[in-house]
């Protein structure tokens, strides 16, 4: 059974989930882990590791090659300011 962790940001949790690892690596190339680092109620539907392993072979590399700015796609815009300040 996983321990409840109260008052954890997400990014710790990410990074101490190690089927949450491809996720990860893609937060990191987003510049995105100071956003989850927040203490500010965020929900994240984060895909593990084996949903990630189900993408086209070298999608998700290219993904990751063509810059930060597709990644925060997903994040809406100005979450990150009115969140984290």
């Amino acid at each position: 059974m996983t321990e409840l962790k109260i008052n954890v940001d997400i990014a710790t949790l990410v990074t101490e989930a190690a089927d949450l690892s491809t996720f990860l690596k893609a937060a990191i190339a987003a510049d995105l882990v100071e956003t989850l680092k927040c203490q500010s109620p965020l929900t994240i539907f984060a895909p593990d590791n084996e949903a990630f392993s189900k993408v086209p072979a070298g999608t998700l590399d290219s993904f990751q090659q063509q810059g930060t700015a597709d990644w925060r796609s997903y994040v809406p815009r100005g979450s990150r300011e009115a969140l984290c300040g």
